[in-house]
């Protein structure tokens, strides 16, 4: 199927691709479709317009077709006016030091920003259209004061008041971790319009504060979390820095629990060996030529496999093959129900056919699921599912078939 299909480059004088063409089919006895994506520059050499082959198509026939994406930089490469067909176009202008200072969306909703002598953000300001502005962020840093030294916060940002009340950073370590952090929320749902006195935020919030605390190591790994309602999460690390166990104690408990642990890494940091909490134990092996992964066996010392995961890939790295040896094949209403996914791609690597089992009559689409009983683990049938997309790679079409009901 991939015969005759190759991508192609058109490159200008300058080094920089403006087109790429792709051939697009989805059976071998289709005859290929060339996909053309069109890149324009500006004089500079950037890209200003860019058009997909959905679009590139509709403007060959009508030069009015508005591209995809349309940039507009400023003199230092920055961009000015993004305007897509999508999202709608966006406004934004840089200080001398490239910082954010005022932005505008299609919707004319306006952003403002307010930077100290050191480039630092103060405060944030919104617009919406049709309302007073308003101060949405507010952003305070601590001194370089005896006390700030010893909290080792000296310069560090110390409160942040945003759209869902304050948190304030109170202790950071000698490596800059955060250490301690409080949250407090608005009294009101509302979206604030803070104040500039402290004070006077802190009339805004609730009185109740949930304090997050954490601890770390020499060098700077986290190895113990105790949440806002004094749950303690500890975590141990190999000396390469790589972590090797999880414990949680819940608040009130005295014993802890462990989530998981015995975990070992193979030399790319691929995880090949864990325990879970429960006994699971998991196996993992990956192929060395690529690291993908190709085995996933979990079961528990002694006892049958839960699950045994095998993966086939194509050549690019797409999974076309997904078996579970652990499950038996079953026999139902004529049809041989194998543990086995598979995958088909287009020459564009787009997922075109999938193929598994399933419970019988199982519930789908955006309505709550009706009531059922325990599932029988005899009453699987086989399924198909397709998907077509548009010249741009947009999903159009989805159709599930299968023995108990199809749809699309």
């Amino acid at each position: 199927m991939h015969r005759d299909t190759p991508t192609l480059a058109v490159i200008e004088p300058r080094g920089v691709s403006v087109r790429t063409v792709a051939y697009h089919r989805q059976s071998s006895t289709q005859t290929p479709r060339a996909h053309i994506t069109q890149h324009t520059l500006d004089l500079a050499g950037r890209t200003s317009h860019s058009r997909d082959p959905r679009l590139f198509a509709l403007h060959q026939d009508d030069e009015s077709t508005r591209p995809n994406q349309t940039t507009l930089t400023s003199l230092s490469g920055r961009a000015l006016l993004s305007n897509n067909v999508d999202a709608g176009w966006r406004l934004s202008l840089t200080g001398a030091a490239d910082q954010a200072l005022e932005s505008w969306d299609e919707q004319l909703n306006h952003q403002r920003f307010v930077y100290d002598s050191l480039m630092r953000p103060l405060f944030g300001f919104e617009q919406v259209v049709g309302e007073a502005q308003r101060r949405t962020l507010c952003f305070s840093y601590a001194d370089a004061s005896t006390e700030s030294a010893r909290h080792n916060r000296c310069g560090q940002l110390i409160r942040h008041d945003d759209s869902a009340g304050t948190q304030h950073f109170s202790e950071f370590s000698v490596l800059g971790a955060l250490l301690e952090q409080s949250r407090r929320f608005l009294e009101s749902p509302e979206i604030p319009d803070w104040p500039v006195p402290e004070a006077e935020r802190d009339q805004l919030l609730e009185l109740q504060e949930a304090v997050t605390r954490a601890g770390c190591n020499a060098v700077g790994e986290l190895i113990e979390h105790i949440d806002a309602l004094g749950s303690v999460q500890s975590l141990r690390q190999t000396v390469a820095g790589e972590l090797y166990e999880t414990r949680v104690t819940l608040a009130g408990d005295v014993t802890p629990t462990t989530l998981v642990s015995q975990i070992q890494y193979n030399a790319f940091g691929q995880i090949e060996h864990q325990t879970a909490g429960n006994g699971v134990v998991t196996h993992a092996t990956f192929d060395p030529a690529d690291g993908r992964l190709k085995t996933l066996l979990a079961q528990v010392p002694g006892a049958s496999a839960l699950q045994n995961l095998t993966y086939t890939y194509d050549p690019v790295g797409n999974p076309v093959r997904i078996s579970d040896d652990a499950q038996p094949i079953r026999y139902f209403r004529n049809q041989r129900i194998a543990a086995i996914n598979t995958y088909g791609y287009d020459t564009l690597y787009r997922l075109i056919e999938a193929r598994g089992r399933q419970r019988i009559n199982a519930s789908s689409g955006p309505g709550l699921p009706e009531f059922v009983s325990l599932p029988d683990a005899n009453q699987l049938e086989n399924y198909r599912q397709t998907f077509d997309y548009d010249a741009g790679g947009n999903l159009e079409t989805l159709h599930h078939s299968a023995d108990s009901g199809s749809g699309s």
